[in-house]
């Protein structure tokens, strides 16, 4: 014999509060979009530096981004700034221009 289990009258749900009925909606993992892989890093960037908002809506395919939101992009380990999007050649070493020490990648939670 089994019992089905029966949540308790006190438990209340809600609907997901932010999400659109139907709406296309995407995050950004990475620096790309998770629906379209549309590059957004340089929009992550510009938000990770303090000189823009991180984007509310992918580019490409128009999906509204919702947290998590990440960049992929280079940091300096001594001055700790986020400098540069990721060189075309990632094997290659690249050196800070403002105080000459090495970058390292790091995704880096944006929002």
């Amino acid at each position: 014999m089994s019992e089905t289990s029966k949540s308790p009258d006190n438990i209340i749900r809600l609907p997901l509060p932010n999400l659109p009925r139907g709406g296309k909606t995407a995050h950004v993992r990475g620096g790309r979009c998770t629906r379209c892989n549309e590059d957004l890093n340089d929009l992550m960037l510009q938000a990770l530096r303090g000189e823009a908002e991180p984007p509310q809506f992918c580019r490409r395919c128009g999906s509204t981004l919702f947290p998590p939101l990440s960049a992929r992009a280079l940091r300096c380990g001594r001055c700790k700034q986020w400098l540069t999007l990721q060189p075309e050649d990632p094997s290659r070493e690249a050196f800070c221009t403002r105080c000459g020490g090495k970058l390292a990648y790091r995704t880096k939670l944006v929002r």
